[in-house]
C-alpha cells in the first residue's frame, strides 16, 4: 500500500494497492479480488486502547482477474481507475510530537468462481516520506569546504530526527509486552527516530508498536561489521543468493509499515560490490516509495575500495569521528557541533551509563562487597567488567570511572557509585542532545544516541536498563527533546531557547537565575522571546565571578 500526496496537499491522499496473486494450480483461475479500506477505531498497545477521532468513510473496490495457470499476477488497483482511492481529508500518520498516528486497515478477499476464498490483511498510515540533504559550508584545514546533513520529510513536514539504536534481548526473548513497553518508553523519551544494526528480522511487535507510538524505523539489512572494505572480510557473506533472499523477504514483509521510512544497507560499513548494487536494486524495484541509503557511515577510501558506491554518496548522516561512545565534558560536545564537519546528523553517540542501584543488585553478586582501601577500583571487578564495565585503551569505562571519582569524589558504597554515575550520565547525554539543538536546522538536522537500551543487564550505552527502569540520562534527556525547551549552552553559558516544533511559540518569558549552595538566589534575569517554527535563539551570558564563582544555576 502506497500513498502519495500530490503536490505536498495534505488534504489529499492518494492510495495505491499492489496485490499479488498466485496461481499454484495446473489451470487458469477467474475470480473477483475485492479490497476494503477502513479506519481502526481505536489503537490497541496492549496495556490500554485509545479512541481515535479522525477517521474515513470505509472504501470498497473490486476487480475481476483472471490468472494463468501457475502463473503470479501483480494486480494493481489505483486512483486513476477507482476514483475512491483519492482520500480526502485524510487522517495523516505523522512522527511522535509532530502529529497523531491513525492506522488503516487493508482487508482483501479473492473469491474465485470455484474454489474456496483467500484473504490477506494488514494495517498501514496514509503518509508520503521523501528526504533531502542540507548544505552546510565550513572551514577545514584545506579551505573551504562542505558537509551535508539528511533532513526527513513527512507529509512534507521536516523532521529534526531525534533518538537512537535499540537491541533485542541476547536470547532474543522479548515478549510482545516487553516490546510495547520499550517503545512506549521510548516515545515518552520524545525519541522519534530508532535502528537496529542487531535486528534484520525484527518481530513484527516492534513494528507495530513503532506504528503506533510514532517511531521512525531505519531499517537496516545486513548486519555490522561482519564485513569491512579492504579486509579478509570483505565479500562476507559467503552466499549473496540467500542474503538477497533474506533482503526481498524483508521487504515484503515489513514495506506496508508506516513506521518503516527508510531502508538502509548496512551499518558503518559496506558489502561486496556484487552485494550491494543487488540490495540497492531490490528496494528501489519492490519499493520505490521510501528513501534508500546504502550505510550509515564511511571510514574508508570509497574511490580506492568501493567506487560503486560514490553515485550515492553523500548521505548526509555518519557515526564517523568524535565524539564517540566515550565520556566527555558537556561543553566538548557544543564545540563539536560547531566545526561542522561530521557533525550535521551525527547517528552515533553515548557514554557509558549505570543503572540505578536497584537494578546493579539484580545482576551484580558482588555489588555489595566491603570497601577495600587498597583496591582503588572498588567497587568495580570482573563481575562489572562482564556487564559492560570493560577498557581497552582507555576505551570505554575508564574515562567515565575516572569522572565520577574526579568530579563527584571516591564511592563511599556501592549505592554511592550508583547515584554519582546517575548524575555525569545525565549531564553527558542531554549535553548530546542539547548540543543538537543548539544549531538546530543551521547546523544539524538530526542525532541519536549510541544506544536506548541494553541487550542484557549492563552498565554501559543505554537511557533506560535491561529490567526497563530508567536512568537519570533518561529523564534529562526526555526534557532536552521537548518540542520547546530553555537549556544553558554549556561551552558558551548562554541561556538559549529552541522551538524544535512546526508551530511558532507565541511570546515566551525565560526566568534565568543563579542560587547559591544554600538555594538563596543571588542573581537574575528576565527575557521574553518568540521563535519561529524550527528555530532557536541565544541570550547574553550569564554572569560569573564573585559571589557567583560557587553558585548552581
Amino acid at each position: 500500500v502506497v500513498t502519495t500526496l500530490p503536490d505536498n496537499d495534505t488534504t489529499l491522499a492518494r492510495v495505491t494497492i499492489s496485490v499479488p496473486l498466485v496461481n499454484n494450480s495446473s489451470h487458469a483461475v477467474s475470480g473477483t479480488l475485492y479490497a476494503k479500506i477502513s479506519s481502526l477505531p481505536e489503537i490497541d498497545f496492549i496495556t490500554y486502547r485509545k479512541k481515535v477521532s479522525n477517521t474515513i468513510k470505509p472504501v470498497t473496490i473490486s476487480r475481476k482477474v483472471t490468472i494463468a495457470p501457475g502463473d503470479t499476477t501483480i494486480i494493481q488497483l489505483s486512483a486513476e481507475e477507482y476514483p475512491q482511492l483519492d482520500l480526502q481529508n485524510p487522517p495523516l500518520w505523522y512522527p511522535n510530537g509532530y502529529g497523531e498516528q491513525p492506522l488503516q486497515n487493508l482487508e482483501l478477499t479473492f473469491r474465485p468462481k470455484s474454489d474456496a476464498p483467500s484473504s490477506w490483511e494488514c494495517d498501514f498510515g496514509l503518509r508520503e516520506v521523501r528526504t533531502r540533504l542540507m548544505e552546510r559550508k565550513y572551514q577545514s584545514h584545506t579551505g573551504e569546504d562542505t558537509e551535508y546533513g539528511l533532513v526527513m520529510i513527512v507529509n512534507g513536514r521536516e523532521i529534526f530526527s531525534r533518538g537512537g539504536w535499540i537491541q533485542p534481548d541476547i536470547l532474543l526473548a522479548n515478549s510482545r509486552r516487553n516490546i510495547y513497553d520499550q517503545v512506549r518508553l521510548m516515545a515518552e523519551f520524545g525519541a522519534n527516530t530508532i535502528g537496529s544494526e542487531d535486528m534484520p528480522t525484527p518481530a513484527r511487535a516492534w513494528l507495530e508498536a513503532c506504528d503506533k507510538y510514532g517511531l521512525m524505523w531505519w531499517h537496516v539489512f545486513h548486519q555490522c561489521y561482519r564485513m569491512f572494505p579492504g579486509r579478509p572480510n570483505a565479500d562476507n557473506p559467503d552466499d549473496n543468493s540467500l542474503a538477497m533472499t533474506h533482503v526481498e523477504d524483508e521487504i515484503k514483509r515489513y514495506r506496508n509499515h508506516p513506521s518503516v521510512v527508510m531502508w538502509v544497507g548496512v551499518n558503518e560499513v559496506c558489502p561486496s560490490r556484487d552485494l550491494y548494487i543487488a540490495t540497492r536494486e531490490a528496494a528501489r524495484r519492490l519499493d520505490p516509495s521510501r528513501p534508500y541509503i546504502p550505510t550509515t557511515s564511511v571510514s574508508w577510501d570509497v574511490e580506492k575500495l568501493t567506487s560503486w558506491l560514490a553515485e550515492d554518496l553523500p548521505t548526509g548522516t555518519t557515526d564517523d569521528g568524535a565524539p564517540d561512545y566515550n565520556w566527555a565534558p558537556s561543553d566538548y560536545y557544543f564545540d563539536k557541533i560547531n566545526e561542522v564537519y561530521t557533525q550535521m546528523f551525527k547517528n552515533e553517540l553515548g557514554m557509558p551509563a549505570v543503572p540505578v542501584y536497584e537494578s546493579l543488585r539484580k545482576f551484580i553478586p558482588t555489588v555489595d562487597k566491603p570497601f577495600d582501601v587498597r583496591d582503588r577500583l572498588w567497587p568495580l571487578d570482573s563481575v562489572w567488567a562482564e556487564h559492560g564495565a570493560w577498557c581497552v585503551n582507555n576505551f570505554v569505562f575508564r574515562a567515565y570511572d575516572n569522572a565520577i571519582r574526579t568530579l563527584y569524589s571516591d564511592p563511599e558504597s556501592a549505592r554511592d557509585y550508583a547515584h554519582k554515575a546517575q548524575l555525569l550520565s545525565a549531564d553527558g547525554y542531554r549535553a548530546m542532545i542539547e548540543a543538537a539543538n543548539h544549531r538546530a536546522w543551521d547546523i544539524t538536522t538530526g542525532v541519536m544516541l549510541w544506544k536506548l537500551n541494553s541487550c542484557w543487564p549492563d552498565v554501559a550505552w543505554q537511557v533506560y536498563d535491561w529490567y526497563l527502569t530508567p536512568n537519570a540520562a533518561y529523564y534529562f534527556t526526555r526534557k532536552a527533546m521537548q518540542p520547546v525547551h530553555a537549556q544553558l549552552n554549556a561551552n558558551s553559558e548562554r541561556p538559549a531557547v529552541i522551538n524544535n516544533s512546526h508551530r511558532p511559540t507565541g511570546k515566551l518569558v525565560l526566568d534565568t537565575k543563579i542560587h547559591d549552595f544554600s538555594m538563596k538566589k543571588q542573581w537574575m534575569r528576565r527575557d521574553t522571546v518568540a521563535l519561529a517554527p524550527y528555530s532557536y535563539t541565544e541570550l547574553p551570558a550569564i554572569p560569573k565571578g564573585g559571589k557567583l564563582a560557587a553558585a548552581i544555576l
